[in-house]
């Protein structure tokens, strides 16, 4: 019975971990384009999987372009005047919350019918399992939809392996009923051992639930996407130190740096080259924007923009990298004098919610 509900705890474990696998993706619209008057946005469009909770974002300075969210008429008619929704400062990110077809065009005279737009079909993570219709012929599939389809098989074959041991827990639950009935019949010592031997199971599948927990509090730790300086973006400002002191970077999580190529770079460098304001001995180079960085350590990683003057002028940003671990929900609260924010404040809702449903888990197996 003990090592049933071991095997359960287990796949639990795999079932939380697969979860994570099926985390909400970030599309960059247009990927190193940007969102601009381009006719390619079909075609890019073409070769994503977008699932509810994903994240578009629009590159774009503010004042050259908006995101406006049109019904398909308008979208049709590149007319702007009954919007769904309007952002007209960039980078602009918005949350597919529903599935079906979401139309986007840029209301700047022109450059809608110059090829400003696009539609996005967005689908449930249910749709996205291998049962579905697979990608047309004449393209490959994009990482992202391998990435997922992957991870829905896992979760498929996770389900299916707690299904038959659920089945087969309780056959052998019955049949060990009946053998303790016939053990304290014939003899009451052979069921005091059966006692402690249920215990033993008690304790095991408590484990069990503790591994699930921690598999989730694992997932709450997942990769955030931070966009430098916000609807700021890359360029000459003086805010950077002001923004990262609101910001949470743990290992795993993206820098996304908004400039235009040709304008900035981003050049990581040590802190004596950061505070010098000097690029000449780099430890890496990005100079087409938008630039993604993958933080993949802990301790404090220095950028700056080398193009003349740049730095001098306040566009370089320190960033203080931490260990999942360390923003665990018994970790230090953040400093007085300032909102937290959004990623922060959605994670913490979401550990709760897991914790809270977690423990009720673990009580119910150990009594169980």
């Amino acid at each position: 019975m003990g090592s049933y509900k071991s095997l359960i705890g287990s796949v639990l474990v795999l079932a939380a971990l697969l979860q994570c696998a099926a985390a909400a993706t970030t599309h960059v619209v247009g990927g190193s384009v940007g969102w601009t008057v381009s006719p390619t946005y079909s075609s890019w469009a073409a070769d994503q999987t977008f699932i509810v909770g994903d994240t578009l974002v629009f590159n774009f300075t503010t004042g050259s372009h908006d995101v406006v969210q049109v019904s398909e008429t308008d979208y049709n008619a590149c007319n702007g005047t009954n919007p769904i929704s309007t952002t007209t400062t960039g980078p602009a990110n918005i949350v597919l919350s529903s599935t079906g077809n979401h139309y986007y065009i840029c209301t700047i005279p022109g450059h809608c019918q110059a090829g400003q737009k696009v539609t996005i079909n967005v689908v449930s993570s249910d749709a996205n399992s291998p049962l579905s219709s697979p990608p047309e012929a004449g393209g490959p599939p994009s990482s992202q939809s391998s990435a997922s389809s992957l991870a829905v098989g896992f979760r498929v074959a996770g389900l299916v392996l707690v299904s038959a041991i659920s089945f087969f827990f309780e056959r052998e639950r019955e049949r060990e009923r009946e053998r303790e009935r016939e053990r304290r019949a014939v003899n009451n010592i052979e069921g005091d051992s059966y006692s402690k031997k249920r215990q033993m199971g008690s304790y095991k599948s408590l484990i069990g639930s503790v591994l699930v927990l921690a598999a989730l509090l694992q997932c709450a730790a997942a990769a955030t996407t931070h966009v430098v300086g916000g609807s700021v973006g890359w360029t000459v400002s003086p805010s950077y130190s002001s923004w990262a002191a609101d910001q949470t970077f743990i290992v795993g999580d993206t820098l996304v740096f908004n400039f235009t190529t040709g304008s900035h770079d981003v050049v990581q460098v040590s802190e004596t080259d950061y505070n010098a304001c000097t690029g000449t001995n780099p430890i890496s180079t990005t100079t087409t924007g938008p630039a993604n960085i993958v933080l993949s350590s802990t301790g404090n990683h220095y950028y700056i923009c080398t193009i003349p003057g740049h730095c001098q002028a306040g566009q370089k940003v320190t960033i203080n990298v931490v260990s999942s671990d360390a923003n665990s929900p018994l970790s230090s609260p953040p400093e007085a004098g300032g909102p937290p924010s959004s990623q922060s404040s959605a994670s913490s809702l979401a550990v709760g919610f897991r914790v809270a449903g977690l423990v009720l888990v673990s009580a119910i197996s150990f009594f169980f």
